[in-house]
């Protein structure tokens, strides 16, 4: 009877990580900066793609259980959330907003292929209404940003953005098997990586 439910969807069976940290990092995080951390678990030989696998699932599964009705997510895209959206199950939410956290055009790129899939994915599975951000990644002048800033289309972005209640963002990875998008897509000089 049991496999037949699972099957049928009306059981499911998760795993819940306890509320309090219970690892060593975690502890500490929490004791030096008042921040509390969630640690996917991985094997310790896992590879780079293991272990964005292992952080996007339970990634996925946090903002699942975080995300209610009304609230605002504001995303940052790039390989880590791209992966987290995709192991995202669908919602019943109702009221949600999505916006984008920061510009995706660059110097190779216009970003949408970047950006839009993964806003998408996250609007979708909470059924929200979708805020996309098209600004560039990193501005060559600080005028030209402030001139942007002051156009009211995005001065209604950037007050959706100010209401964010979960940010969903990476740091990303300079080199290795799974690098960063900033890093790969050419938005970064070599001389302002180094």
């Amino acid at each position: 009877m049991l496999t037949e439910a699972k099957a049928r969807g009306i059981v499911t069976i998760t795993l819940r990580q306890p509320d309090k940290p219970s690892d060593r990092i975690s502890r500490r995080f929490e004791d030096l900066f008042g921040v509390r951390s969630h640690i996917a678990g991985t094997t310790r030989g896992a590879r780079s793609a293991q272990r964005l696998d292992a952080v996007s699932r339970y990634a996925a599964d946090l903002l699942g259980r975080w995300v209610d009705d009304g609230t605002v997510i504001g995303v940052a895209w790039g390989t880590t959330t791209s992966t987290v959206a995709s192991y995202l199950k669908q919602s019943t939410t109702s009221d949600v907003t999505v916006v984008q956290l920061n510009g995706a055009a660059g110097p190779r790129s216009t970003g949408i292929g970047t950006s839009t899939p993964v806003l998408a994915t996250m609007a979708k599975a909470f059924n929200a209404q979708l805020y996309p951000f098209p600004a560039p990644a990193f501005f060559d002048q600080e005028e030209a940003r402030a001139l942007l800033w002051q156009e009211s289309s995005v001065r209604r972005i950037l007050a959706v953005r100010a209401a964010t209640q979960i940010a969903v963002f990476s740091v990303g990875a300079f080199h290795g098997p799974v690098v960063s998008q900033v890093y790969s897509e050419g938005h970064l000089s070599p001389a302002t990586l180094r």
